[in-house]
């Protein structure tokens, strides 16, 4: 494996130190003005823990609060294993139905009210997990990050506070209802003032706790100015070091600017630097009782193109670094993640991201997800908990995982050897390519120059690539239409360094200039809804029933009960069949909406798919249509739009769930929204 080869030599440097010493000490500072404290403190820019400089590799992890011991074990001990010093994890599990009602795991069940209810006799008691896992964390040494609340829907989150208070009904009224802030500061006190049932400690005390987090990923964006979360931020950061002085407290947001310019990279993701989610980083880090900054990237999520990703990516952690410094305040890249079936190089993302946060003076760098045995029924073939959104790491002797485990020793001080590697940037992972395609080359430099970068395509050397000072890439054009459609392409790039090594990279994909389609399955719903049922929401809400079978539209067609507020430009609800059987043989998909004249207001329509296991988005933002311009047809004496959502994609592997995504743009709408015609296209 391409990294074993950095791995090996990272060891080597690993012994010929030990071999000057029979322990690999970090420096410990001799700065007066830094607080010696057993607790991990912000201090000067930097974490510190007993007078030593804190950094680190960390992970995130969201089932620790439901699992079992065996389940927690694993993680913990991989984690250990891999040198990862810090571990996030969920700190809420809200209500009685859904996610809790699944894994029969219970935390806050009502307003107010903790632990397992009696009407859920035999419920797994979420507190009492997070008591397991903090102790078992302890025993190997690990810090945790702690979110009390989430942004999303998942595990309840902001939307169930909402839920439960009757005079409110909109997310971002959480921020400034005053029974959603005090019960938000109740549920803090109650976890705070806990003791631990396993180690007899109570949790303001616990030096296993690295931090506090408000949220995960809170944003506001009924209010772009960003002061409604910023006040928010400030008083229950407030709040909690008034009752806990001991640990630092984050955010937990996901690092966007509210910055009058776009900053952004090649003019893409402006809207994380120009306040769109209402989220103003460069003041919430700011606050007395904030301790450090947080980030999350995700770009290949966040409308960035393919090409731009990794630099962009890049960009946005040395921005937040930056910033961090003016101000004095560490910077950790909190999450991260590039979905394993991208068509990008994950592998070389990973290392340039890392790199990125260890040359810059980050603090420290929090992949998004490692995960280990599931003891349930739902573990997949190996007896691991699934890949469900694509991110999975475990720890194991993959590129991928070598990789964080080197950046782990780097981050907690050992003096390693790294070698200049090459990577293919595209077209990697992918599948086919068609007409003029540019091939690119990526050199990460450590011990060594780069001299030359020779590219081969198939059985045919190229020769020397091009350098591009703009992007940073070497280059070339290649013209697929030369080539036979249909063949498989090797395509292989050589580094030559100048102390004499060398490096290589190949990757393979399929010519595929000419593509047609034909029809393989139609599902009409003549008779019922044919497995889809009610996934989830954001922004946009479900009423009851959620999803029924209807003769209104068609011959037959699921009916959605739903609100879109029209008061953001994603609001989403989310319809699964999880019975579709293999999906591996389609790469084309088109569904019908069709929308009520007379009960939609403006708007438009931005609907997509998804494909699981992975949770592989496709066709996101390439169906944008104003409503009101869509094609009206009648049914029963009713006008409706019609929107035919079509969709191309790459061929995919273990999917056999499909997502339907009905997205509103502004789309005002309290009434009823229908789904009909699904098709399914396998290629001639």
């Amino acid at each position: 494996m391409k990294y074993l080869k950095k791995i090996l030599l990272m060891m080597l440097g690993i012994l010929l130190v030990a071999c000057s010493s029979n322990e690999i000490k970090k420096e410990v500072t001799t700065d007066k003005k830094v607080k010696v404290s057993k607790f991990v403190t912000s201090q000067n820019g930097k974490f510190w823990l007993n007078g030593e400089e804190f950094r680190f590799v960390g992970t995130n992890n969201y089932y620790m609060h439901y699992a079992d011991n065996q389940m927690i074990d694993d993680v913990i001990n991989n984690a250990s294993d891999m040198g990862i010093k810090v571990l996030r994890m969920w700190g809420f599990m809200d209500g009685k139905e859904g996610p809790a009602k699944a894994h029969n795991a219970y935390m806050q069940y009502e307003l107010g009210k903790y632990g397992v209810p009696e009407d859920r006799k035999g419920g797994i008691n979420g507190f009492e997990r997070i008591d397991y896992a903090v102790a078992k964390a302890k025993e190997k040494g690990i810090k945790l990050v702690i979110a009390f609340t989430n942004n999303w829907n998942d595990f309840g989150g902001m939307m169930q506070y909402v839920n439960w208070i009757d005079e409110i009904s909109t997310h971002d009224e959480f921020y400034y209802d005053d029974t959603a802030k005090e019960a938000y500061k109740k549920y803090v006190n109650y976890f705070i003032n806990r003791t631990n049932q396993y180690t007899g400690v109570k949790y303001s005390d616990e030096e296993s706790i690295f931090a506090w987090e408000l949220a995960n990923e809170p944003r506001a964006e009924a209010d772009k100015t960003g002061d409604m979360l910023l006040e928010w931020v400030d008083e229950m950061s407030s709040y909690i070091k008034s009752i806990d002085n001991n640990h630092m407290v984050a955010v937990g947001d996901e690092g966007f600017f509210n910055r009058k310019t776009n900053e952004g990279y090649a003019n893409e993701g402006e809207w994380a630097y120009t306040g769109y989610s209402g989220v103003d980083w460069d003041r919430l880090v700011a606050l007395p009782n904030i301790d450090y900054g947080t980030l999350h990237l995700y770009p290949e999520h966040w409308g960035v193109s393919e090409e731009n990703r990794e630099g962009w990516g890049t960009k946005y952690i040395i921005d937040h670094i930056k910033a961090g410094k003016k101000i004095g305040k560490p910077v950790v890249l909190e999450e991260y993640g590039v979905t394993k079936g991208a068509s990008e190089n994950r592998l070389m993302t990973y290392d340039i991201w890392n790199n990125a946060v260890y040359e810059n003076d980050g603090a420290g760098a929090m992949f998004w997800i490692l995960t280990g045995i599931d003891t349930g029924d739902g573990a997949d073939k190996d007896g691991l908990y699934p890949d469900y959104d694509g991110f999975r790491i475990v720890n194991d002797e993959s590129d991928i995982s070598n990789l964080i485990k080197g950046y782990a020793r780097l981050f907690n001080g050992e003096n390693l050897e790294r070698t200049s590697d090459i990577y293919i940037a595209s077209p990697y992972n992918k599948k086919r390519v068609k007409g003029i395609v540019n091939i690119r080359a990526k050199v990460v430099e450590y011990s060594s120059k780069v001299k030359d970068v020779i590219l081969t395509i198939g059985n045919n050397v190229i020769g020397k690539m091009e350098y591009n000072k703009e992007t940073g890439y070497f280059e070339y054009k290649w013209d697929t239409t030369k080539e036979k459609d249909g063949d498989k392409i090797w395509i292989k790039v050589e580094a030559n360094f100048d102390d004499g090594s060398k490096d290589v990279e190949r990757t393979s994909t399929v010519v595929k200039n000419k593509i047609e389609y034909k029809l393989s399955k139609k599902v009409t719903f003549d008779n019922s809804v044919e497995g889809f049922v009610k996934e989830g929401s954001w922004q946009a809400s479900f009423k009851k029933p959620a999803i029924e079978y209807t003769k209104e539209v068609g011959n037959g067609a699921i009916k959605l009960n739903v609100i879109y507020p029209g008061k953001a430009d994603w609001e989403e609800l989310k319809i699964v069949n999880r019975n579709f059987g293999d999906l591996s043989k389609y790469t084309k998909l088109k569904y019908t909406v069709y929308y009520p004249v007379e009960k939609v207001k403006g708007g438009i329509t931005r609907s997509f798919a998804v494909l699981n296991p992975g949770y592989e988005k496709i066709g996101i933002d390439k169906n944008m249509q104003e409503v009101t311009k869509l094609p009206k047809v009648t049914f029963n004496g009713k006008e409706y739009y019609k929107n035919i959502v079509d969709i191309k994609y790459e061929p995919v592997k273990d999917k056999n769930e499909l997502y339907l995504n009905i997205v509103g743009n502004m789309i005002e709408l309290d009434g009823e929204v229908y789904i009909d015609d699904i098709e399914l296209y396998e290629e001639k």
